[in-house]
């Protein structure tokens, strides 16, 4: 039989709680996830890095990639190449006019086309980063999937930045088509590598705190 308050009104039944493991301290149902631990205690996520200690307050743990400050700052100064690669080819139309006497009008629609082909060349890279086409000389387990294209496209980075500045003639319609031909080919590379420094640091570092910390860097 149902007791009676102070009232007069009779008790409703007590509900019924959630086990101990799916209840929180706050009485709030949470998601169990189990994950594989690693020989030094760690939860493992799938995309490696660090995780939640196994024997860890979920409530209390925070998700980290265990990285050290010095391992942050060797992923963000990847950057330095892209970025200084960049820049190089950023003046180097003025260098095809004002020293290798390009033609003006022809430059000028050159940097039309490339300002065009720059950022739809991000799409595409972003859908092609995802596909498994160098997964047989790069496998996933052991590379992942953007390193094989960060070092791929590096060294491409390199040999395609020097080739701008040695055109093997000076005639001036050359120039342009020379320039037009490596410049495009500079907006491909350099789309895959800031696609690929971006995915990476959304999967390596799963909070914002650290993301942030790399971007200080």
């Amino acid at each position: 039989l149902r007791r009676r308050s102070r009232c007069g009104a009779r008790d409703a039944p007590p509900k019924p709680q959630p086990p101990a493991s799916e209840a929180g301290a706050s009485g709030q149902r949470r998601c169990v996830v189990r994950m594989p631990v690693g020989e030094d205690g760690r939860l493992r996520f799938p995309g490696g890095g660090g995780g939640l200690d196994a024997g860890a307050n979920p409530e209390e743990a925070v998700v980290t990639s265990g990285h050290r400050w010095f391992e942050k700052t060797q992923f963000a100064t990847s950057l330095i190449s892209p970025l200084s690669c960049g820049a190089v080819v950023l003046f180097a139309k003025d260098v095809y006019i004002i020293e290798m006497g390009a033609d003006v009008q022809f430059m000028g629609v050159v940097g039309v086309i490339l300002a065009i082909w720059g950022p739809c060349c991000y799409p595409v890279a972003g859908y092609t980063l995802d596909r498994d086409l160098l997964a047989s000389l790069f496998p996933w387990d052991k590379w992942g999937r953007r390193a094989p294209w960060f070092l791929t496209h590096s060294f491409a980075l390199a040999v395609c930045t020097g080739a701008v500045y040695v055109p093997p003639s000076l005639e001036s319609t050359f120039l342009c088509v020379w320039f037009l031909f490596w410049g495009m080919l500079l907006c491909w590379i350099l789309a895959v590598l800031f696609t690929c420094f971006e995915a990476a640091r959304a999967e390596m570092y799963p909070t914002k705190e650290e993301r942030s910390e790399v971007e200080s860097v």
